[in-house]
């Protein structure tokens, strides 16, 4: 179950991820030689290569990239709670907007506010004439609800509302007011409501605290269903060759990536010997040349020397 701090979160919109698999794969493989680059050197710098078994560097390897692989995992697991999360949010919106009876808005704002509040008695107000659409008790003190489901989209609630309301349930006799609706406040509402001084009270419930409470109390109108991602991340060769060209060369910051991954490489290349110098030597040029290309295209795209 999520804690509060996630839930709010996870209503947010979610990041937007516009890589494809080949790009997110480019990354992870950066970032891994990125982080061994890192270790062999240190241990090229302190002079370990002697005193550790060649098994010993290799199983340490292994375990950084099982490191950033489980870390990616993560993360992608996060992102996945963050998008299903934010999708549900996003039909229970819709299923609110779709009562189209007032009672039936009331009924739904009654189940939410006993399934989140101690209520006591809390019942549907017999007079059609006032604001108030609920009455009962929260912590031994009457309260008095206005249950507001808005048709637009982004409907906002004014301060002028709030003061009829707020006169109504001075009359009645409550001492709490409460108001849900599936709309937003104006700032000068959330203002006048933060200045109030006297004996009543007044609490705004917006669209977002009632998808919030919604989905805490595991109402049936919000739904637990996995986001829907409409993109199709099946390449063909010629697309995964522009995926290439658009995730490497047409990119500066993966461009310097590989500059600097190269020179890393034959500055490694030189502190060796033999065959082990070689493989670092080739794997250096190779990036070498990919970064200073990519660099070169960047620049040209900038100057508009060059087009997509």
């Amino acid at each position: 179950m999520l804690d509060d701090k996630l839930v709010n979160f996870f209503m947010q919109d979610p990041p937007q991820d516009g890589r494809t698999r080949l790009a997110s794969a480019i990354d992870f493989v950066l970032t891994n030689l990125f982080l061994w680059f890192i270790t062999i050197l240190a241990i090229h710098l302190l002079h370990l290569e002697n005193t550790i078994l060649t098994i010993m560097i290799t199983f340490l390897l292994l375990m950084e990239t099982l490191a950033i692989a489980f870390i990616k995992r993560q993360r992608i697991k996060k992102l996945k709670t963050h998008r299903n999360v934010w999708y549900s949010a996003k039909q229970c919106q819709k299923n609110i907007k779709s009562m189209v009876l007032k009672k039936d808005f009331i009924i739904f704002s009654k189940e939410l506010l006993e399934a989140s509040a101690p209520f006591e008695n809390l019942h549907i107000a017999a007079d059609d004439n006032t604001c108030v659409d609920l009455s009962g008790f929260l912590h031994g003190s009457p309260v008095g609800i206005m249950c507001l489901n808005s048709e637009a989209e982004n409907h906002k609630i004014n301060s002028g509302q709030i003061k009829t309301f707020l006169e109504e349930i001075k009359l009645l006799g409550y001492q709490k007011g409460i108001i849900l609706t599936s709309g937003y406040f104006t700032e000068e509402a959330r203002r006048f409501v933060r200045q109030m001084k006297g004996r009543v009270k007044i609490y705004l419930l917006d669209h977002f605290a009632v998808l919030r409470m919604a989905k805490k109390t595991g109402h049936p109108i919000f739904p637990n269903i996995d986001w829907q991602d409409e993109t199709d991340h099946h390449l063909s060769g010629m697309e995964m060759a522009n995926s290439i060209k658009e995730n490497i060369l047409a990119s500066r910051k993966r461009s310097c990536w590989f500059s600097i991954l190269g020179i890393a490489l034959l500055v490694i290349a030189t502190l060796n010997h033999g065959l082990v110098s070689f493989i670092y030597l080739g794997f250096g040029i190779i990036n070498l040349f990919i970064g200073i290309t990519g660099i070169i295209v960047s620049f040209l795209r900038q100057e508009e020397q060059i087009f997509s």
